[in-house]
């Protein structure tokens, strides 16, 4: 590690310009938390090193006054000759990602502290050698009063938006601020578990590990915080954003109840044109009623007619009056045609029919498959094919899928 700090000094010292941090940042291996391991910051000439457990949780942190005002190779050796000035060791709950803090240790040159907390859904109390403290927290789970039960003091915190401190009273008395989050007051970032987060710019330091949910095209933001809406959700780990009041499931739901509203109206929408296309493709009627008919083929040449009144049932059960007449001929059972006089009483018209095989002509192109029977009382059933509609519908679907459809 030290030959990796030296080298990161050396490039940072060829550089034209010199940053207010030099960092190393810390890799877990297995859970691949990327966090400071090492941070120089320049501006007050203090060094930091942190340390994590096998599971990538940070565990304590040394502070060290460097007394320089430039980066130079030595500052590891700086660091090892001296005593730090402050050293701060975490008592945690490993079966917790987050919210997990029981104790933190202190030590300065004013002596040794400890702070013990009590969890439930966030921290609720904190107790500091004799004294007591309740928390007073807003929505979404940052800390804004620190109620000192033996006395009538509080501590009252406050924060924009992002987690910047608008009252300067951040890291007074307890350590939690912003969301829980724990402010490094060397980085001036706020501890996020598997990244820290930079309250100043509103995004995180370090890359998300988790890239993102294609229901959720925001999340592909690798460093964005909470998808840029801060009032609606926290980033307790660094790794993904929840509802501060809701569960996993309930904020899901949250986030997709749209898009299933969407994707339903579409859904719907679809099913409605397939149908409607289907509708306006097929008839199927059955007629029932009174009429006479009659075929008979004289030297291979095919001879019919019928008359008949009926009343005829479609698919959406609309009944329908009609008188119908005609004529067919054909020759050995190869070719036949007709022609046939209607009247609706529906539509009060008539009109006349043309047809070849099962083929007819009425101002659109039709088949008809089915049959009849008339011997005084009879009926029959047709099922119909508008080609015309089926050619429009080809057409309709040939331009959706080229994407050649007119711009409205």
């Amino acid at each position: 590690m030290k030959e990796l700090f030296e080298e990161t000094v050396k490039k940072q010292k060829e550089r034209s310009w010199i940053p207010a941090y030099l960092s190393v940042f810390y890799l877990n291996s297995s859970t691949y938390m990327r966090t400071f391991e090492y941070l120089i910051c320049l501006s007050n000439d203090q060094m930091t090193s942190y340390d994590y457990n096998g599971f990538g949780n940070r565990t304590g942190k040394r502070e060290y006054d460097l007394n320089m005002r430039v980066y130079n190779s030595d500052a590891w050796n700086m660091m090892e000759s001296q005593s730090p000035t402050r050293e701060i060791d975490y008592l945690l709950d490993i079966t917790k990602e987050y919210h997990n803090l029981l104790a933190k240790m202190e030590i300065t040159s004013q002596g040794k502290t400890t702070q013990k907390f009590a969890w439930d859904s966030n921290v609720i109390s904190m107790t500091e050698g004799a004294s007591a403290y309740i928390y007073l927290q807003d929505e979404l789970g940052s800390p804004v009063r620190l109620l000192d039960m033996g006395g009538n003091h509080q501590t009252v915190y406050g924060y924009d938006e992002f987690g910047r401190d608008m009252l300067g009273t951040q890291g007074e008395v307890q350590p939690f601020g912003y969301t829980g989050y724990q402010l490094d007051s060397v980085a001036d970032t706020y501890f996020a578990q598997a990244r820290e987060y930079m309250r100043k710019t509103g995004c995180f330091c370090g890359e998300d590990i988790i890239k993102g949910e294609i229901m959720d095209p925001e999340s592909f933001n690798a460093y964005g915080y909470c998808c840029g809406n801060p009032v609606v959700w926290v980033d307790f780990d660094g790794k993904r954003k929840k509802s501060p009041t809701l569960s996993q499931e309930q904020a899901w739901g949250w986030v997709t109840k749209d898009w299933y509203k969407s994707a339903n109206k579409q859904w719907h929408e679809w099913l409605d044109s397939i149908f409607k296309r289907t509708d306006d493709i097929f008839d199927v009627t059955i007629e029932f009623g009174t009429g006479l008919g009659a075929k008979g083929t004289i030297n291979s040449v095919t001879v019919g007619g019928v008359a008949k009144s009926c009343i005829e049932v479609d698919e959406h059960f609309a009944a329908d009056f009609k008188m119908e007449a005609g004529i067919t001929a054909g020759y050995k059972d190869l070719f036949e045609a007709g022609i046939l006089g209607q009247y609706s009483d529906a539509t009060k018209d008539s009109k006349v029919l043309v047809g070849v095989e099962s083929f007819e002509w009425d101002g659109t192109l039709k088949s008809k498959f089915g049959g009849e029977i008339y011997a005084g009382i009879g009926g029959g059933a047709y099922i119909a094919v508008d080609w015309i509609k089926v050619g429009e519908t080809i057409y309709d679907f040939g331009k959706a899928i080229l994407g050649c459809g007119s711009q409205k």
